[in-house]
């Protein structure tokens, strides 16, 4: 059974709202990409939408409305909106309030949601064409659960990926890869209510 600690690191990892760790440049960063995903969690189906480019990244949970837009300046430095959807409100992070909240994402782990490094004893167990393209089968652990992971490395994302046992395991299956498009627009949040994160205090 996946532990509720795990199941709250998966969480995080899956909406990308809390990474910790190592900017990566821009030299290393994947291609720019769209992607869906639709997630089984709970016994329940949730779709992910990933938008990425080396500047920015938009993810959007389209079944509950709730969206992330990451940017990341020349300098390194980044911000953070997160966007309740169905309540019109954004809640804005700044640079020095994501350091302050140990927030900063590992911007090339964050673009890809889940990557063969992040599992423990990780080991290769096979390889086959998954949406066409060649992908790389991963087996290991995360957060003490099992993990099978099938990894496409050309786009530098999950094909699926499956953690935990029975009807407790959570499963993603990437549905869709498309050029990335046009960026977000944020007139779109032109008559939401902004808010501050360093007013909230701890969240």
């Amino acid at each position: 059974m996946v532990s509720d600690f795990g199941r709250s690191l998966f969480l995080m990892i899956c909406s990308l709202w809390a990474s910790i760790g190592f900017a990566g440049t821009r030299d290393d960063f994947p291609p720019a990409l769209s992607a869906r995903f639709t997630v089984l969690l709970n016994a329940q189906v949730q779709e992910l939408y990933l938008r990425r480019t080396d500047t920015q990244i938009q993810t959007a949970w389209l079944t509950s409305g709730k969206w992330a837009l990451w940017t990341r300046s020349p300098e390194g430095e980044f911000n953070l909106q997160q966007v309740f959807m169905s309540e019109q409100r954004v809640v804005e992070y700044v640079s020095g309030e994501l350091k302050t909240r140990r927030m900063v994402p590992d911007w090339l782990q964050f673009g890809s949601l889940v990557m063969p490094s992040m599992l423990d004893q990780a080991r290769q167990v096979g390889h086959a064409r998954r949406l066409g393209r060649s992908a790389i089968h991963y087996r290991g652990k995360l957060a003490g659960d099992p993990a099978d992971l099938w990894w496409l490395p050309g786009p530098s994302l999950p094909a699926s990926f499956e953690w935990g046992r029975g009807k407790q395991a959570i499963v993603w299956q990437l549905r869709t890869i498309t050029p990335a498009g046009t960026a977000f627009d944020e007139a779109l949040l032109r008559d939401f209510v902004r808010m501050d994160a360093a007013d909230l205090g701890d969240m």
